[in-house]
């Protein structure tokens, strides 16, 4: 301990001496112990500047307990703890603020400084140092007698919270409070250190370094108005409670203009100013409030989130992509003219009626692939035939590749 003087050996060596001097022998529990008023705390050492002191409850005087036992005989503490020496007033036995901010129990002067004890005589004298310049004081005894067996088992609780001493993290617990496992009351403890004890914390597990309010709850963990947006994002405290509020919890008796600040669709774009009203929850939108797939700037009948060709000239058809023709490179390849699912640069029958049944030729399954030419004479032509307009003059060669799969063109 960093105590001036404290723990001599020197010191004890003379202390040694002064035992053999006045026969002074191991003193026996019990001693006085005194309660602070103030704090609660129990103690039944005294400290001074230099050593660690009891007051006998038999007899009243003073017994120094660091290292062998010596008996100032010299001294006496009367019923309202006032120290004499050799018959003269010499300070007082009080409790005061050591240097770690705990309540202790000093031997003090007159001036609020330490009693120093004189290692020969046993004189208090005032040692100019104040109990709050000595850190690691210790308030029990038992703790530093020489003799641990002459503390006969007694258990020391120095605040009674039923938690002995050294196993209490909470040494000086007020009195009569609850105490946890390790002896200390919720008055005490500040579990999500937030500044607001445990007692008086309403919201107990507030993520650290968040401002707090007295109750310990930060704006995140209240709705005060109970209209379902936390206080931290609510522009109108105090909606009425029941009231209809928008995103950041106002209600329309709480906003002018009330219509143009509401947000149905929860896009952040004011009902006023929201072309598409009703996006679904999450879609991502623009400054009219529409997403892409509520939209076609280019009116080709492909929405922006699927269109590869944004800008389509107007009058220009567009093909699935929202590509027109001068928009694509090997724009066929990418057309369907006839509208039958089969692009036009593999479109076996380009010209298929809307709506007709086809393969992947793009063709009717009634129609099959002719490799060869076909020569036919007007003579063997028949309505069927002509119907589907397969030649142009009779008795030329035919530059056709179909023929009907239900019969053969005759020779």
């Amino acid at each position: 301990m960093n105590r001036p003087t404290r723990r001599i050996n020197v010191l004890l060596a003379v202390i040694a001496v002064l035992v053999l001097a006045r026969a002074g022998l191991a003193q026996e529990v019990p001693w006085n112990i005194y309660v602070d008023t103030e704090s609660n705390s129990v103690c039944d050492l005294v400290n001074a500047a230099n050593v660690e002191l009891v007051v006998l409850s038999d007899n009243g005087p003073l017994a120094i307990i660091t290292g062998p036992d010596v008996i100032l005989t010299q001294t006496f503490v009367d019923d309202d703890s006032f120290v004499f020496f050799d018959g003269d007033s010499a300070g007082f036995i009080d409790f005061a603020e050591d240097g770690d901010g705990f309540r202790t129990l000093w031997w003090i002067t007159f001036s609020g400084t330490a009693a120093y004890v004189d290692p020969f005589t046993g004189e208090p004298s005032d040692s100019g140092l104040f109990p709050d310049e000595f850190v690691g004081v210790p308030c029990d005894a038992c703790l530093l007698w020489d003799d641990p067996f002459v503390c006969g088992g007694t258990v020391v609780d120095s605040d009674l919270d039923g938690i002995e001493d050294p196993f209490d993290f909470c040494p000086e617990t007020p009195f009569g409070q609850p105490v946890d496992v390790f002896g200390c009351a919720c008055s005490e403890l500040d579990s999500d250190l937030d500044g607001v004890v445990d007692c008086d914390d309403v919201c107990p597990n507030t993520p650290l370094l968040s401002d707090v309010d007295d109750d310990g709850c930060a704006c995140l963990a209240i709705d005060s108005d109970f209209d379902g947006v936390d206080d931290c994002d609510d522009d109108c405290p105090g909606t009425p409670f029941g009231a209809l509020v928008n995103f950041v919890g106002c209600a329309c008796s709480q906003i002018p203009a009330c219509d143009c600040l509401q947000d149905h669709d929860l896009d952040g774009v004011g009902d006023c100013d929201d072309f598409c009203p009703d996006t679904p929850l999450g879609a991502i939108t623009d400054l009219d409030g529409c997403a892409c797939f509520e939209i076609d700037s280019d009116g080709d009948d492909v929405d922006d989130c699927d269109d590869e060709c944004p800008g389509t000239p107007f009058d220009e058809p567009a093909d699935a992509h929202g590509c027109a023709c001068s928009q694509v490179l090997e724009c066929a390849c990418r057309l369907d003219q006839d509208g039958d699912g089969v692009n036009d640069c593999d479109d076996d029958c380009p010209n298929t009626p809307l709506g007709t049944d086809v393969g992947a030729d793009g063709c009717p399954p009634d129609l099959i692939i002719n490799p060869g030419p076909v020569f036919i004479t007007c003579g063997s032509l028949n309505s069927m035939t002509l119907g589907m307009g397969l030649l142009s003059l009779c008795g030329m060669r035919l530059l056709t590749r179909r023929r009907w799969r239900s019969g053969t063109l005759p020779d």
